[in-house]
C-alpha cells in the first residue's frame, strides 16, 4: 500500500521549480488581475467621494499590497505595474495632448514605483513573514514615493494617495503627518488589512487608521488680513492687463495686493503696470521674465528666470522670485538660485511659481522661513485640458493644510483659487474664464506648520533602496537555486561485471 502524497508546500522561490498547475495558474493570474483593477476603481472612486476618500484610498493599497500574494517576485512587480497604469492613465490622458506618443513612457516611468513596492513587499512577505511586511509597508511606500516626487529626474508628485485626499475635509492629523505621512499611515492601513490574520484585526485596520486623518480641527489665527484680487490672463498685451487690472480695482476697491498669473510679461515689468501700480499705491504680484545678459540655454536662446516680481506702490520692483523647479523638457527658465519671502506690509509672504507648488521641497524652505501666505502665480494652458486644471488645483489646498497657511493661486485659465488655512475655498475661477476676477478678503496665518514628514521622508528613501537591493539579491540567489534543481543529476554509467 503505497504512502499518502505528502501536501504541496508553498511556493517559497524555491519549490516547484516547474511552477504550479496551468489551471492553478491561471487562477492566480485571475485574482490578480481582479485586485489591480479593483485597486485603480478605488482611487477613481476616491478622487469623486470626497466623504469616503480616506477609505477609498486604503482600500486601494490593501489591493496593492494583495498583490504581494504573487507566486514570484517579477509577477508581483508586473502586475503593481499594471494597477499603477489603470489607475495613473486615465487621469493623466492630457499629457497625450503635450507631450504626443511619448506621453506612453512617462506613464510607465510613473508606474514603476508602485511596481518596486509590490516586488520588494512580496520578498519581504515571504522570506520574513507578514508581520515584517506590515512593519515595512509604510516606510517603504513613503520612501518611493518621495523619490519620485522630489528625487528623481521626472519628479511627478500628482496621484499620489495623500494628493488624492479633499483636503479641505482632513482634520489636525493630515496637517501634522504631512502628504507623505498621510500616504505611508494609508499604506499601513492597506497593508493590514491584507496580511493581518484575524479579520477583526484587519476590518479595525482599515476602518479605524484612515478616520485618523479626519480628527481634530485646523486650529486657525489671524493676527491681520487683507484683502486680494486676481485677474487671469493668457497671453494677454498689456493693454489688456492694464484694462483687467482696472477693472478689478473698480469692483474691489479696497484691495491691497492685486495679482497676475506666471508669465504675464514677456520681458520684466513694462513701464506702463508700474506707473499703474504708482498711480493707485498699490502692490502687486506677476509674473515675468529676467534674461541673463550673454547667456544661453541648452536650445542655445537667451536664458533667463522664470521670475514672480513685486511691485510696490512707489512703481519699483521691491521683491522677486524666480521658479524654482522649471518643468522638465520645457524652456522654463533657470532654476532659482535662492528662496526668500517678502516680508510685506501684512505679513511674511512665500511666493512659489506653478509646478514649484508640487513640491515640498520648494514650500518647506518658505515655511521654515516663517512664510504666514503663499502666493502661487500659475500658466497652465487652456489647451491643456479642463481634467488638467482640475488635479493642478487640487494641490494648492493640499499645501495649505499641510503648513497651515492661506495659498493664493492665480492661475492663467482657471481655476484660481483662494483658500484659507483649512484648505476651504474662499474665492475661485471658472476653466477657462479669461479676463476673470478673483477676490476675496484672506486671514494671514500667526505662523506655518512644519509636518512630520518633513524629517521622516527624505530619510526613508534610504531604507526603500537598501530594501529593494536586498530583495534583488535575494531574489537572483533563489532565482539560482531553483535552475539549479531543475537541471536533473547526470546518469552514474557503471562498471561492467
Amino acid at each position: 500500500m503505497s504512502s499518502p502524497s505528502p501536501t504541496p508546500p508553498l511556493d517559497d522561490g524555491l519549490s516547484n521549480a516547474a511552477g504550479p498547475p496551468k489551471s492553478q495558474r491561471a487562477l492566480q493570474a485571475g485574482g490578480l488581475a481582479a485586485a489591480a483593477v479593483l485597486s485603480a476603481l478605488c482611487y477613481h472612486a476616491a478622487m469623486r467621494w470626497e466623504p469616503f476618500a480616506v477609505w477609498l484610498v486604503a482600500a486601494s493599497l490593501a489591493f496593492l499590497v494583495a498583490l504581494t500574494s504573487a507566486g514570484t517576485a517579477r509577477r508581483a512587480f508586473y502586475t503593481g505595474i499594471a494597477a499603477a497604469l489603470l489607475t495613473y492613465v486615465p487621469h493623466l490622458w492630457f499629457l497625450r495632448g503635450i507631450f504626443s506618443v511619448t506621453a506612453i513612457p512617462l506613464w510607465c516611468c510613473l508606474a514603476l514605483w508602485p511596481g518596486f513596492f509590490c516586488g520588494t513587499l512580496h520578498v519581504v512577505r515571504r522570506k520574513a513573514g507578514p508581520w515584517a511586511a506590515l512593519a515595512a509597508a509604510p516606510l517603504l511606500w513613503m520612501g518611493f514615493e518621495y523619490i519620485r516626487s522630489e528625487v528623481w529626474l521626472l519628479r511627478f508628485t500628482w496621484m499620489t494617495p495623500g494628493f488624492g485626499l479633499p483636503a479641505a475635509r482632513m482634520g489636525w492629523a493630515f496637517g501634522e503627518l504631512g502628504v507623505y505621512g498621510a500616504g505611508a499611515l494609508l499604506a499601513l492601513a492597506g497593508a493590514g488589512g491584507v496580511l493581518l490574520k484575524k479579520h477583526i484585526g484587519a476590518a479595525a485596520c482599515l476602518l479605524l487608521l484612515p478616520a485618523l486623518l479626519l480628527l481634530g480641527k485646523i486650529p486657525q489665527s489671524s493676527p491681520s488680513s487683507l484683502r486680494v484680487t486676481g485677474v487671469q490672463f493668457e497671453e494677454a498685451l498689456p493693454i489688456q492687463l492694464l484694462e483687467g487690472l482696472e477693472n478689478a480695482r473698480l469692483a474691489h476697491p479696497d484691495t491691497q495686493l492685486f495679482l497676475l498669473p506666471e508669465y504675464s510679461f514677456s520681458d520684466t515689468p513694462p513701464e506702463e503696470v508700474l506707473a499703474w501700480c504708482r498711480l493707485y499705491k498699490t502692490h502687486l504680484i506677476a509674473g515675468g521674465r529676467e534674461y541673463l545678459p550673454g547667456e544661453k540655454n541648452s536650445q542655445h536662446l537667451p536664458a533667463y528666470y522664470n521670475m514672480a516680481f513685486v511691485i510696490g506702490p512707489e512703481g519699483t520692483v521691491i521683491h522677486k522670485q524666480a521658479k524654482s523647479r522649471p518643468i522638465q523638457f520645457f524652456d522654463d527658465g533657470r532654476p532659482a538660485p535662492s528662496q526668500a519671502v517678502w516680508n510685506s506690509p501684512w505679513g511674511r509672504i512665500g511666493i512659489c511659481i506653478c509646478y514649484d507648488q508640487n513640491y515640498r521641497e520648494v514650500t518647506d524652505p518658505l515655511a521654515a522661513q516663517g512664510m504666514q501666505a503663499l502666493v502661487i502665480p500659475t500658466l497652465d494652458l487652456e489647451t491643456w485640458g479642463e481634467h488638467q486644471h482640475w488635479l493642478s488645483a487640487r494641490l494648492a489646498a493640499t499645501r495649505a493644510v499641510e503648513h497651515g497657511v492661506p495659498v493664493l493661486r492665480l492661475a492663467s485659465s482657471g481655476y484660481s483659487q483662494f483658500i484659507d488655512a483649512q484648505g476651504r475655498i474662499l474665492a475661485s475661477g471658472s476653466m477657462p474664464g479669461q479676463g476673470e476676477i478673483v477676490s476675496a478678503v484672506i486671514p494671514m496665518a500667526s505662523a506655518p506648520r512644519m509636518p512630520l514628514d518633513h524629517w521622516i521622508a527624505p530619510a526613508a528613501p534610504y531604507f526603500s533602496g537598501l530594501m529593494i537591493l536586498w530583495a534583488l539579491t535575494v531574489s537572483f540567489i533563489d532565482e539560482r537555486r531553483r535552475l539549479k534543481a531543475a537541471v536533473p543529476p547526470p546518469n552514474v554509467v557503471g562498471n561492467a561485471p
